[in-house]
C-alpha cells in the first residue's frame, strides 16, 4: 500500500498539472527509493509562502481549465430543449407482452397522445395533460416524448 500512496502522490496529474507532493510541499520529492516519508520532517523550518501560493494559484487555475474543456467537450453536441408550454407531444409506450391475453410488445404503438406540456416541472421534465380534459396523465423526461407534427 505504501508503494501505492508514493506512486500516486509522484505522479503528475494531467487535471492539475502537478503532483500532490508538490501542492503541498514547496518542493520537489526525492526518489522514492531512498526513505519512507514522515510528513513532519519533510516540512522545512523556513518555508517561502509565496512560492507555495502562487503553486496554489497555478493548480487552481489548472482545475478551472480542466473542468471548462471536459464540460465543453460534453456539451458539444447538446441540443437546445425543443419544446415549450402549450406543445402538443407524443408519449413512449412502455408495452409488456403477455401470452394469455395475447399481447405481443413488438406488435404495441410504440407512442402513446397526443398529449398537451402542462408546465416544465425541471428543465427535462414535463407534466402531461390530456389536450381536451385537461387531467394529468403523467410527468415525463424530454427523451421520452416526440413533437406531432404539423399537417
Amino acid at each position: 500500500m505504501y508503494w501505492l500512496q508514493l506512486g500516486f502522490n509522484t505522479a503528475e496529474h494531467e487535471a492539475t498539472k502537478a503532483t500532490p507532493f508538490e501542492v503541498i510541499f514547496p518542493f520537489r520529492a526525492g526518489s522514492p527509493l531512498l526513505h519512507k516519508w514522515n510528513i513532519l520532517e519533510l516540512l522545512p523550518e523556513k518555508y517561502n509562502k509565496a512560492t507555495l501560493k502562487r503553486k496554489w494559484a497555478m493548480v487552481k487555475q489548472n482545475l478551472v481549465n480542466s473542468r471548462n474543456s471536459m464540460e465543453r467537450r460534453y456539451n458539444q453536441n447538446r441540443q437546445p430543449n425543443p419544446f415549450k408550454v402549450g406543445d402538443l407531444v407524443y408519449y413512449k409506450n412502455h408495452p409488456i407482452s403477455h401470452a394469455g391475453k395475447l399481447v405481443a410488445a413488438k406488435l404495441m404503438p410504440r407512442y402513446k397522445g397526443p398529449f398537451k406540456i402542462d408546465s416544465f416541472l425541471t428543465p427535462v421534465t414535463v407534466r402531461l395533460v390530456h389536450p381536451v380534459s385537461g387531467m394529468f396523465i403523467t410527468r415525463a423526461h424530454l427523451s421520452l416524448i416526440k413533437p406531432v407534427p404539423h399537417n
